[in-house]
Parts: C-alpha cells; sequence; structure tokens
C-alpha cells in the first residue's frame, strides 16, 4: 500500500492505492467448490471510500474452479 498524506491531523483525509492477493476456499453458487486466487487492486480517498477492483487467476483453481475466468469489483464508504 502507498500511503498520501494531506496537510491535516486526521488520517481519514489522506489517499492511499493498494494491491494483493486474496485466496478463497469455498463454494460458489451455480459454479462449484475449490480453491482459487485473487488478484485484488485499488484506492482509497475520503471522496470515493475505498474502491477496489478483483480478478481470478484461472492458474490457482482447484477442483471446480480450474480454469475459472472471473472479474468483479467492491465500494465501501462509510
Amino acid at each position: 500500500m502507498v500511503y498520501y498524506p494531506d496537510a491535516s491531523a486526521d488520517a481519514h483525509h489522506g489517499s492511499a492505492k493498494f494491491a494483493g492477493v486474496a485466496y478463497f476456499s469455498g463454494e460458489i453458487k451455480d459454479v462449484g467448490k475449490g480453491t482459487i486466487a485473487f488478484i485484488c487492486k485499488g484506492y482509497y480517498g475520503p471522496e470515493t471510500g475505498a474502491v477496489c477492483e478483483w480478478e481470478s487467476d484461472p492458474q490457482t483453481g482447484t477442483g471446480e474452479f480450474e480454469g475459472l475466468k472471473a472479474t468483479g469489483g467492491i465500494l465501501l464508504r462509510e
């Protein structure tokens, strides 16, 4: 994560960019059961909240997630 502070003393007024990997093990309705990794990247800003886009890594899929190609995102606001 890269954090960009602003001039105020309140840490929530800064912004940030982040990236990471999330591992999922379980069941997805209408897809099946297995494990897979998701590559996540996003940013946070006081006006936008946290915005994260993700995509699956098809090479990491096991079980019924083998070869799964999926994308999505999430928006978290206070």
